[in-house]
């Protein structure tokens, strides 16, 4: 049975289909008042978002109003929806920078604030006096350089169209209202500052969410600014070879400078932090230092013992470990786990010279896996 053919200004049966999650497509055959037959074809975030766009759309086609004209005593209403029409026909047909979607964002603006308010007047009527009390009085400050763009395109077709000589908005003053600010003074980053933005980017790295995966790298960007007083973008941009902590400032004398400097003195810090605070769990007996063995008599084994016990005091300063473990169990973020790997190794190094070393129960020296 062959399909009933549409009647004129009616809409065919409205087609869905779900693109992919997110996005839906809508689409529709219609025939125009002067029997022509088309099809409209929309997508949208959902089902009904898309359906009701392609209406909406097919709707707007039927009453196409591109063929009307524009006199002097044609009410500001009428005259808003002719242009609106002839700037839609346009940017279908590619004419002009803007697209249909921006014709219907300009559109809203000039329902939701120029049709209300001056609506009722005839074109002849928007004098620079009506349109100033206007911007003055009606256009809110967060919507003036929407109005106003809006307006000023829609006079100036209306200048072409033959019914304004002059456009009035050109002799209007900015109503753009500024609030002033006063600029804070400047003050020099703390320690208190640093460690807020560090405990944030952790707090990101290890939060359940989707994007990318989490990584140390925006942790040590923001030390790296911090101690060199370098831009984002000359941080980004650093290179490897770009860092020298051995410069050689004369013959025969090394010394950091600059950059490389800073970089020494941020790494001397943490180093220096990381030895007291093993040097005082090592005073105090704390449980995870007997987990490392005892001390080495030997000079060397000793100091090597010791570089291993201040690793694994680092690592758990960075990550506020409390446990009798040396390392923990629990790790959070991806950044952690490659740390870890680095402070197990540093604590099978401590465990290998000890005088005492860790043993389990089948007679061999205990070795820790991380995250058992």
């Amino acid at each position: 049975m062959a399909r009933k053919r549409l009647e004129p200004g009616e809409i065919g049966k409205v087609r869905t289909w779900q693109v992919t999650r997110g996005l839906w497509k809508a689409e529709a055959g219609y025939r125009d008042h002067a029997g022509t037959s088309g099809k409209a074809r929309i997508s949208g975030r959902t089902e009904t978002e898309a359906r009701q766009a392609v209406l909406d759309e097919i709707d707007e086609r039927l009453n196409d109003l591109s063929d009307g004209t524009v006199e002097t005593t044609t009410s500001v209403a009428d005259a808003v929806e002719i242009y609106f029409a002839n700037r839609m026909v346009d940017a279908r047909a590619g004419i002009g920078r803007a697209n249909p979607r921006s014709i219907k964002i300009y559109r809203s603006t000039a329902k939701n604030w120029i049709t209300p308010y001056l609506g009722d007047l005839t074109v002849r009527e928007l004098t620079s006096g009506r349109l100033d009390r206007y911007f003055r009085r009606d256009v809110s400050a967060s919507r003036y350089t929407d109005v106003r763009k809006v307006l000023h395109a829609f006079i100036k077709w209306l200048i072409i169209q033959g019914v304004m000589q002059a456009d009035p908005v050109l002799n209007l003053p900015s109503y753009q209202r500024q609030t002033p600010r006063k600029r804070s003074k400047d003050r020099a980053v703390t320690v208190s500052d640093l460690q807020d933005v560090l405990a944030a980017i952790d707090a990101w790295m290890t939060a359940k969410r989707p994007g990318p995966r989490p990584s140390s790298v925006y942790q040590d960007l923001v030390i790296l600014i911090a101690a060199t007083a370098c831009r984002p973008g000359e941080a980004l941009a650093v290179r490897r070879e770009d860092v020298d902590l051995d410069f050689e400032i004369s013959p025969g004398v090394r010394k950091p400078i600059g950059q490389s400097r800073a970089l020494a003195d941020r790494a001397g810090l943490i180093e220096a932090r990381a030895r007291r605070l093993a040097e005082k769990s090592i005073r105090s007996g704390d449980p995870w230092i007997r987990l490392l063995g005892t001390m080495p008599t030997d000079s060397v084994l000793r100091a090597r013992w010791m570089d291993s016990v201040v690793t694994v005091a680092a690592y758990r300063d960075r990550y506020r470990l409390d446990t009798d473990d040396p390392i923990g169990t629990k790790l959070e973020s991806a950044a952690q786990r490659t740390d870890s790997e680095r402070a197990s190794q540093a604590m099978r190094s401590a465990r290998s010279v000890a005088t005492t070393p860790i043993r389990s129960a089948t007679g061999r020296t205990a070795s820790f896996v991380p995250g058992r």
